[in-house]
């Protein structure tokens, strides 16, 4: 049952990881309108914000340049659209990375659709938009779910949090446009501001999440413990023993978090578009990514130098205080073949431009890192209910290898979006997640073993329960190789217009 705890805790950081979208940044927001024309036709209006600088391709644009506008109508008896989407006029000019004349828009375009209502009853008529925008030779391909409400028709939020769809209104109703779009405008800033704050709380408990799942590997759970009674030691000064172990917990919070602010600092907001859309450092996260991986799944463990982890050891020998202080610093370093990969995972995601974020991510990591090493300190009886150390934490990481492996691929994605390489068009990008973690699934199940695993007997309840899980995914995923939309995963997944084969 002690283990089931824990394995629990795996599901749920899975769980966890893919429920956050790419940290892409989104230089195209959308709002959505309905204009009743008569009872039975009506016009919806895409109004596409484009940030200063950017692009937005044109529906028309031609074969050999940037992904075209694409709108998607999921099908509906209720309605028939009326000839297809029509867009203001683009400006054409030849692109000299493109070598063509590619047809764009900036700061704001206006996309019409005209429909006719072939029922009176109140319906909703849902789709995706796939586009790309770029900057400068940079260029970011973009998803959004829209959804318009006809005839009173029920209405939810899809898509890109940051949209705001504008109630149906009559024609005539936006005689005083301006002062309409100012109001639509002040809403959906107030609305961005709040899905900011809402991402960083949930970046938070992802980070916190991924510093429980490090404890759970072999280079620090045998190490609480140990840890616990070397503050225990002094059974007449449990105080003293107490006090060190808090400033032990408060210095690895520390530690962490500085790592963060230093990022913070050398990343700025300045950098945000060259890390989201330049190859150089999408390629290079996905290097590395693809190094903690093979970390992970045994090919090579990443270790400090053993002179500075001496030097620290040395320092915490001396007990007290200070003592405390450099004992952290050396848990930090002792750990590092473990920790690495998921911090170097957490500072990847965030270096996306936001201050906060990198911050955020390593106090909320460090945070459930300390954790235990506090609470055993305060409570040494509640070590009996730990599990034994044994080949259970070599399987913690092979299965957060697995993870990396397939987060890694969303950078390369990346790259290979915005340059028009095509070596991981959507269905590529499918296979190699269904391999993957169908590769998870059999691991979990002990019918594949890796050189530091030790005998699977018989597989336990856990274990098939996270096999299950896994399983469940793969399965999810394989419509998608012939044009299922995949919705949960859009964040991740390349544009559907890279789809070679669409049923």
């Amino acid at each position: 049952m002690k283990k089931t705890y824990l394995s629990f805790l795996l599901i749920f950081l899975l769980s966890g990881i893919f429920s956050t979208q790419a940290q892409i940044e989104k230089p195209v927001t959308w709002k959505f309108e309905v204009k009743t024309i008569s009872e039975t036709e009506a016009e919806l209006i895409f109004h596409a914000k484009i940030d200063d600088k950017w692009h937005l391709y044109s529906q028309f644009t031609p074969e050999g340049g940037p992904l075209s506008l694409y709108f998607e109508f999921e099908s509906s008896d209720k309605y028939e659209r009326i000839d297809s989407v029509t867009e203001p006029k683009a400006h054409v000019e030849y692109d000299e990375i493109f070598k063509v004349d590619v047809w764009s828009f900036e700061k704001k375009a206006d996309f019409r659709q005209k429909i006719k209502i072939l029922t009176k009853e109140g319906f909703t008529i849902k789709g995706n938009a796939d586009y790309q925008a770029c900057i400068e030779g940079r260029c970011i391909p973009g998803n959004n779910d829209f959804e318009f409400a006809i005839n009173g028709g029920a209405s939810t939020e899809t898509g890109s949090k940051t949209n705001k769809e504008i109630a149906p209104v009559k024609i005539g109703a936006f005689n005083s446009g301006s002062e309409n779009i100012d109001k639509v405008e002040t809403a959906a800033l107030e609305q961005t501001s709040g899905e900011e704050k809402k991402g960083l709380w949930i970046f938070f408990i992802i980070s916190f999440f991924a510093g429980l799942a490090a404890i759970l590997t072999p280079c620090v759970f045998p190490m609480i413990p140990m840890t616990v009674t070397f503050f225990m030691k002094d059974k007449e000064h449990k105080g003293k023993g107490r006090m060190q172990a808090t400033v032990y917990g408060i210095s690895i919070i520390a530690i962490y978090t500085f790592i963060g602010s230093i990022l913070a600092v050398v990343a700025g907001p300045d950098i945000a578009n060259f890390l989201s859309t330049h190859w150089i450092p999408n390629i290079l996260f996905f290097l590395i990514f693809l190094f903690f991986a093979a970390s992970f799944l045994g090919m090579f463990e990443i270790v400090l130098p053993s002179s500075i982890v001496n030097k620290s050891d040395a320092k915490a020998d001396k007990g007290g205080v200070v003592g405390a202080i450099f004992m952290a610093v050396t848990l930090v370093l002792v750990s590092f073949s473990c920790t690495g990969p998921i911090v170097g995972a957490i500072l990847v995601e965030s270096a996306g431009g936001e201050i906060l974020k990198p911050i955020i991510g390593m106090f909320g990591f460090s945070l459930a890192f300390a954790l235990p090493f506090t609470l055993f300190a305060f409570f040494p009886s509640w070590l009996s209910n730990l599990p034994k150390s044994g080949g259970w934490l070599n399987s913690v990481k092979v299965v957060l290898g697995f993870l990396e492996l397939a987060l890694g691929l969303k950078f390369l994605s990346i790259a290979d979006q915005t340059y028009h390489w095509g070596i991981l068009d959507r269905e590529i990008y499918l296979a190699f997640w269904i391999v993957i973690f169908a590769l998870m699934g059999f691991y979990l199940l002990g019918k594949l073993k890796f050189s530091h695993d030790s005998d699977l007997p018989h597989v336990g309840v856990p274990r098939l329960l996270m096999a299950i899980v896994t399983f469940t995914f793969v399965i999810y995923l394989i419509p998608g190789m012939w044009g299922a939309p995949l919705k949960a995963l859009s964040g991740y997944l390349p544009p559907q217009t890279t789809q070679d084969f669409d049923i």
